[in-house]
């Protein structure tokens, strides 16, 4: 385990993106191309923004990136709601990455196990296993869209599931805990106040909690705000 907590939310994200930006170039190092799977949500706004702006816009190999997604809601990717847009608004378009880089988890969102099925079978291109996947936390302890008392939890095999239990609406489409087991690096980004007493909980690996499970069974790279990481740990970068 590692862990980093900083002062502020917009530390975070310039902190998350450093940290990000040297598990990118040393999966580059060792494999040529980093694959990586990107997360929803307000707090990776942030962190992409960081990411394409100076200096990190420029350091890293962006040509050496295949982007891919932990979950996503059934949707459109024209709609507001949509992680694959927010990721096109906040990250590929001011970089200019290419559409043959980027691998949408939603792209007909009337046939959602279908989706699951087809995004499966993109990820056993290459073994399923990313390089580095991030993830963020609900205030329930759910990572991805692997939400408390749904499904998706208990899939064993399948790397790709459509989650439709009836508390999600939209259903999502999401990484299991064999992906997400596989995977080389896993980031978890944190930030707020209403995440701290669950993030404590987490982080002893309470495995009620979705990401409590995780968190016992593979080392995480934690990356947090202050109000977020206040119950356990003090608001300075720790490693």
């Amino acid at each position: 385990m590692s862990l980093q907590v900083f002062p502020d939310a917009q530390a975070l994200a310039q902190g998350a993106a450093l940290a990000l930006a040297g598990l990118i170039e040393t999966a580059q190092n060792a494999r040529g191309m980093c694959r990586i799977a990107l997360s929803g949500g307000s707090t990776p706004r942030r962190l992409h923004h960081a990411l394409a702006t100076a200096p990190l816009a420029g350091r890293i190999d962006w040509t050496r990136c295949a982007f891919y997604f932990g979950d996503e809601r059934v949707v459109p990717l024209s709609d507001e709601r949509s992680n694959a847009r927010m990721a096109q608004e906040t990250l590929f378009q001011p970089l200019g990455i290419p559409t043959a880089q980027i691998f949408p988890m939603v792209l007909d969102p009337t046939q959602p196990e279908a989706e699951a099925q087809r995004y499966e079978a993109l990820l056993q291109r290459f073994d399923g296993v990313f390089d580095i996947v991030l993830l963020g936390m609900g205030s329930d302890g759910h990572c991805a869209s692997l939400f408390p008392d749904t499904p998706a939890l208990l899939e064993t095999h399948r790397r790709v599931v459509a989650n439709l239990a009836p508390q999600l609406d939209p259903p999502r489409l999401t990484l299991t805990y064999p992906a997400l087991e596989a995977a080389r690096e896993v980031a978890v980004l944190v930030s707020g106040p209403d995440k701290a007493a669950t993030l404590a909980q987490v982080m002893t690996g309470d495995s009620r909690l979705p990401l409590g499970r995780l968190a016992a069974r593979r080392p995480l790279h934690w990356w947090l705000d202050a109000e977020a990481g206040h119950l356990i740990a003090t608001p300075t970068t720790e490693t």
